[in-house]
């Protein structure tokens, strides 16, 4: 399929039906619909007296087929439009490309292949705003203006515009013009700003109107905190004030002489981390500039940055209960002794390398319920954790668990195991008698009831016949208990 400004594109052959050669032309009505969320197609109708209808195939952002779009308010693709050779697709996401393709069906249900496909470009156009100077500012000497921009796949270039007249393109954020006011008139001037995309689409900003009134003042400033001699320690919030006779710029805060921060909005602050620097003396300075680049410097304030070392000591720990050695059973209580410089926030027990319990206050224990564990060696050991993360880890202390293992109740005639003697127990016998390779142990330990002893309990005889089968269907049956 070809697109055009309403011209006709190349035919393109598809598969045949029908016995017959079948082909389509589409084109875009109008170049207008190409650049909104309503696209328009139009096609030649096809002369083949068996063809009855047309089906419209789209897909966002791929040409690989088939086309399975879906969000048009038309619906998912294909779209029967049954007999027309036209149709608008509404509702299209413009931030995405478009492929389009159609095919001819008859009334036997047979459709063709796709016709040549056509492309539209995604048509969300850039964001675009004015971030400096402000609305209704006063400007002088050299003004930065600058813009923020976005796309959804990407901004290729900015132009900023004074007065409607193109001034500079910028290609790469952030996105900068340097405007030298020096020689204009005094009076308004109008900027704006225009952000393109590679698909040509075009935003602009709003406007922002300035006042152009060239100075000499410098802008005066001081620093408001921390006071002059002061200790400071961790996180320090310096602040300054500035004022000037037609607008301050931005304030630059300097520790040493080396910039540590600029600010174009009051209130003029900076959140200095100290922890970052060594302990001692520092002279702390701000510098407040205007539009047309007079510089004023406050008075310096000197500060002693004293921040305490790092607690870097790990806790101590040790197993004080069960014993070394020690042979344990049922549910043991173990339990572990620690210490720290500043202090002990958690304690973690381990068995065999694996976290057991947590316990955060002291005594630091917990209870081992050894009967879920089988008889043998087992190694215990604990870490002891301080708020500085710091790590101490204990000795290893060897236990043996020993637990007596009761052995399970065997249900006499209980031959499948289910916990109940049933009629399927006694035929699982009878088969076994029958068969004596059927005849396992645990057939022979639960199957082996004849005869009952004087207490009418199963005695057996080492032997499974069909008298245990009978026997076992008489207890199944209630003629026989035990």
């Amino acid at each position: 399929m070809n697109i055009g400004n309403g011209s006709r594109g190349q035919l393109i052959t598809t598969k045949s039906f029908c016995a017959m050669i079948f082909a389509l032309v589409i084109f875009f009505a109008g170049q207008a619909t190409c650049l909104a969320t309503n696209v328009t197609l139009q096609w030649d109708p096809e002369t083949d007296p068996s063809v009855t209808g047309y089906k419209v195939y789209y897909q966002a952002d791929s040409s690989t087929q088939p086309f399975s779009g879906t969000g048009a308010t038309s619906g998912a693709s294909p779209i029967n439009v049954q007999n027309l050779t036209s149709t608008t697709i509404n509702g299209l996401d413009p931030s995405h490309a478009y492929y389009f393709a159609v095919t001819a069906y008859n009334a036997a249900g047979e459709e063709s292949s796709y016709s040549n496909v056509v492309a539209i470009p995604e048509s969300l156009p850039p964001t675009v705003s004015l971030t400096s100077p402000l609305n209704n500012a006063a400007a002088s000497g050299t003004v930065s203006v600058t813009a923020g921009a976005t796309d959804n796949v990407g901004v290729t270039k900015v132009e900023f515009y004074v007065n409607g007249a193109l001034q500079a393109t910028d290609t790469t954020t952030p996105y900068l013009y340097s405007w030298n006011t020096s020689a204009l008139a005094a009076g308004s001037y109008t900027l704006m700003g225009k952000a393109y995309d590679a698909a040509g689409n075009v935003g602009e900003s709003g406007t922002v109107t300035v006042t152009v009134v060239n100075d000499t003042t410098a802008p005066t400033v001081s620093l408001t905190a921390p006071g002059n001699n002061t200790t400071v320690s961790g996180t320090v919030v310096i602040t300054a004030s500035a004022g000037d006779n037609v607008g301050v710029g931005r304030v630059e805060f300097y520790a040493n002489g080396v910039l540590l921060s600029a600010g174009n909005v009051a209130p003029y602050s900076y959140n200095w981390n100290t922890a970052a620097v060594a302990n001692g003396s520092y002279t702390l300075v701000a510098k407040a500039y205007d539009a047309a680049g007079n510089v004023g410097q406050s008075t310096v304030a000197t500060v002693t940055v004293n921040n305490t070392v790092a607690d870097t000591t790990a806790p101590t720990v040790s197993i004080s209960a069960p014993a070394n050695g020690a042979t344990v059973s049922g549910t043991a209580s173990v339990t572990a002794s620690s210490g720290d410089n500043v202090g002990v926030t958690k304690v973690e027990f381990y068995v065999n390398g694996s976290l057991m319990a947590t316990d955060t206050a002291s005594p630091y224990s917990f209870s081992w319920n050894t009967a879920s564990a089988a008889n043998g060696s087992y190694t215990l050991t604990a870490k002891a954790y301080d708020a500085a993360g710091n790590v101490g880890q204990a000795t290893a202390v060897t236990v043996t668990v020993s637990n007596i293992v009761t052995p399970p109740v065997v249900l006499k005639g209980d031959a499948n195991g289910d916990g109940t003697v049933a009629i399927a127990d006694a035929l699982m016998v009878l088969r076994a008698a029958l068969d004596p390779s059927l005849q396992t142990a645990s057939i022979m330990s639960t199957g082996d009831v004849w005869p009952l002893d004087p207490s009418s309990r199963p005695q057996g005889d080492g032997v499974i016949d069909i008298n245990d089968a009978r026997l076992i269907l008489q207890r199944a049956v209630g003629l026989v208990t035990w």
